[in-house]
């Protein structure tokens, strides 16, 4: 009764006033995008999705309740949820914090588990994405202060990265490209048109960021000699280690490489969790130093990313190329604040996680199994074109069916498949 009642005045008010009534204000709108959520396996090769929604205009709430009805869905049918992995998007930020915090910190990077209160959930961020992000501050860094933005009418500021009296620019790596671009043998072959003259298409591939912010390259400025850049090549170095620890593919990849960092994990005292660790404080002496050069000046609105971003869909939002003419000064001598809280996240909740699996009874850890978001992957091996969100939620299989989480990874599969057929439908 109620909807013919509905009808009927809307019915009543068109034919009143037709060119003041919106006659499709209730139909339906035509999703635009779909949200995917996939399991990962910490002790097998699983990797399904598991549940899919349909959205146009997307919000936090919807991410809180979806997330949470497929996490509960889950752990009723045996599996532990251990982590959730997403890109850095702003509506995945507000989605974390608007769950409890288990731990203290500066952000929220865990929570109590809402199905099974005495297991925690940790927070990780696509750590690819994040590398993408904070080669685009360096990549936007530059000497010129301020241009005006002719679509906005307004004067934007430029990045200008800056450590101990040090700026960091990008025109540093270009200066080194162009030095050895005409060698016929030359010390940095990774530096390439492509990584170093970026546009919108480069700026997405990770590879070209990985290629920059190398180690390879840091030797390479440093035995160039360069004036003021010092700071310039403990930033790459950092990052370059900030991502081995985090990107292991496979147990033989830190061997065949000689890099340690790649190795799996495999004891709570790994040194690399100190390391993590360290690069957390390296990136808040920088935020000392930020503020307190910017100490004396005064400003009327703190920078806190661009208006209007709590709908939006994706991680782009993290590249955050221009400042407006008010931002805080602190902000323009560093990391974007979306990039340094997903940094900080992104250890706080891999730490946690790596070390409670450990724990627990796993033998090793491949970082890949966890901070990294395998959506890409996923929907090219199956053939699928459709604009998605790119969630993942980790999974072990220690209370599954009271089996052991080192079972035949084709047996985890085929019982993920049997279980979440009638659990959680596509």
């Amino acid at each position: 009764m109620a909807l013919v009642g509905s009808s009927s005045r809307a019915l009543e008010n068109y034919l009143s006033d037709p060119a003041k009534t919106n006659v499709e204000s209730n139909t339906p709108s035509i999703a635009s995008k779909v949200l995917t959520y996939l399991i990962k396996g910490i002790a097998s090769d699983v990797k399904e999705a598991v549940a899919h929604y349909a959205v146009d205009k997307f919000t936090k709430e919807n991410l809180y309740r979806w997330t949470w009805e497929v996490i509960t869905k889950l752990e009723r049918a045996g599996i532990a949820i251990i982590a959730f992995t997403s890109d850095g998007g702003s509506s995945n930020r507000s989605f974390m914090k608007m769950n409890k915090p288990a731990s203290e910190g500066e952000f929220i990077y865990d929570t109590i588990n809402k199905t099974v209160p005495d297991r925690k959930l940790y927070f990780i961020a696509d750590v690819p994405h994040l590398l993408k992000t904070i080669r685009n501050c360096c990549f936007y860094s530059s000497c010129e202060k301020r241009y005006h933005n002719q679509q906005t009418g307004k004067m934007m500021l430029k990045r200008r990265l800056e450590k101990n009296g040090e700026k960091i620019l990008w025109s540093t790596i270009i200066n080194v490209y162009n030095e050895e671009v005409n060698k016929t043998l030359r010390l940095c072959p990774k530096l390439n048109v492509q990584n170093v003259f970026l546009n919108s298409y480069s700026k997405m591939k990770v590879k070209y960021a990985a290629q920059v912010m190398s180690r390879s390259v840091a030797q390479l400025i440093e035995d160039m000699k360069l004036p003021n850049t010092k700071e310039t090549v403990e930033f790459i170095r950092r990052t370059n280690d900030f991502f081995d620890m985090l990107n292991g593919a496979h147990t033989q990849q830190g061997v065949r490489s000689r890099n340690d960092n790649l190795l799996p994990y495999r004891s709570v005292t790994d040194e690399r969790f100190a390391k993590l660790e360290d690069f957390l404080s390296y990136l808040k002496d920088w935020q000392n130093d930020a503020e307190c050069k910017a100490a004396n000046v005064t400003v009327d609105v703190s920078w806190q990313g661009r208006p209007g971003n709590e709908e939006s869909i994706c991680g782009d939002d993290l590249d955050e190329p221009d400042l407006e003419e008010d931002s805080d000064p602190a902000s323009i001598r560093q990391l974007s604040k979306p990039t340094l809280e997903g940094i900080y996240v992104t250890v706080k909740g891999f730490t946690g996680a790596a070390q409670f699996l450990l724990e627990s009874g796993v033998n090793s850890l491949m970082q890949e199994c966890s901070a990294r978001t395998p959506w890409n992957s996923f929907s090219a091996n199956k053939g699928l074109n459709v604009e998605a969100v790119p969630i993942q939620i980790l999974i072990s299989f220690e209370t599954m069916h009271g089996q052991s989480a080192n079972r035949d990874s084709s047996a985890a599969k085929r019982a993920v498949r049997e279980t979440l057929r009638w659990k959680i439908p596509p």
